[in-house]
């Protein structure tokens, strides 16, 4: 996944929305980084805080399946769940590229102990929602 570092652009216009073990949290992707994560909320709000949005990113959907280990490494790779973006074949092979390279980027997710040992193994669900800022005429 690291492979794909060309294709990291960033663009603020990403709204984030997550759920993980039928716990739905809708985040603003400006959050800070900061203290090891205690809660599912702290830990989705974490990782919005690190992911971009490509510069190219069509509009769209990407639903990726993770498992994290107890330190907040990934347990193989992610899922791509659900996939439905705009453009040709490789605009939307690009996005996934991307986002899977933005989540390899944004791991090992800082957490507690506890935290840790309650999320390891299980599956995660982070739903990303891409709409491009309107253009001017």
């Amino acid at each position: 996944m690291r492979a794909v570092a060309a294709a990291r652009k960033t663009l603020p216009a990403l709204t984030l929305a997550f759920v993980a073990m039928g716990l739905a949290v809708v985040l603003p992707p400006a959050l800070a980084r900061a203290a090891p994560a205690s809660s599912l909320r702290e830990l989705f709000a974490q990782l919005g805080a690190c992911l971009k949005q490509p510069a190219d990113m069509p509009s769209g959907e990407i639903t990726l399946r993770f498992s994290l280990r107890r330190d907040g490494a990934l347990v193989g790779r992610p899922h791509i769940s659900f996939a439905r973006v705009s453009g040709d074949d490789v605009q939307r092979q690009a996005a996934l590229a991307a986002v899977a390279a933005a989540l390899d980027r944004c791991l090992p997710a800082q957490m507690t102990d506890s935290l840790g040992g309650a999320v390891a193994g299980r599956p995660l669900t982070l739903r990303l929602i891409s709409h491009p800022p309107d253009r001017e005429i």
